[in-house]
């Protein structure tokens, strides 16, 4: 089950935020929502409904079952 996301932000944010603390939290504390999950047959022109500034990835499931994250990076890549 995903139960959140840790990014570079979320992190960053935390250590900014709570300059004296930043090595005692727990990355429960940190995380962010879990990514979107979406279909591995979605198209690439899709994807913009769910990638945006605040949601840096989706979740892909494939049909063996593996899960799999894309992030911004990898559309870059792709195009």
């Amino acid at each position: 089950e995903i139960v959140g996301s840790l990014t570079e932000s979320n992190l960053l944010n935390y250590l900014l935020d709570n300059p004296t603390e930043n090595g005692q939290a727990t990355v429960h504390n940190i995380m962010g929502e879990a990514f979107p999950m979406v279909d591995e047959d979605i198209k690439l022109s899709q994807l913009r409904m769910f990638i945006n500034k605040k949601i840096n990835a989706v979740l892909v499931k494939d049909k063996a079952g593996k899960m799999h994250i894309v992030t911004q990076y990898d559309i870059l890549q792709a195009m």
